[in-house]
């Protein structure tokens, strides 16, 4: 399997465990929308610190502006991208569903991460 959710206390988690592209972000992201709706929150920690996002600027950022209000996902949800300190490839990702109104930030320290949902 490409992912797990489960739900915590206070949020959900997503866990990726293969490379992320805009069709697989599109699945996960349905269900844990779907799961939040299930267990009434609205926190998401999106862990992805051995997967890479191999998809290019243009479906990222189609997927940020068009697709994520395609697929309802709420623009007042906290979601933290926990990714490795090495890994660059989630950034431009935080930077256009930022832009595009939603409530995203990306960490290093799942402690951090954890903390700014629960906050």
């Amino acid at each position: 399997m490409a992912y797990t959710i489960s739900a915590r206390k206070t949020y959900i988690r997503i866990h990726v465990m293969d490379v992320v592209t805009v069709e697989l972000a599109r699945h996960f992201s349905q269900e844990a929308r779907q799961w939040g709706i299930d267990h009434n929150l609205s926190r998401f920690l999106f862990d992805m610190r051995t997967v890479p996002n191999v998809d290019t600027t243009l479906p990222n950022y189609l997927f940020a502006y068009e697709e994520m209000a395609q697929l309802k996902l709420s623009r007042v949800a906290r979601s933290a991208i926990l990714v490795s300190p090495d890994d660059q490839s989630h950034q431009f990702v935080e930077t256009v569903t930022r832009n595009a109104g939603y409530n995203v930030r990306m960490f290093t320290d799942e402690a951090a991460a954890v903390a700014w949902l629960e906050a």
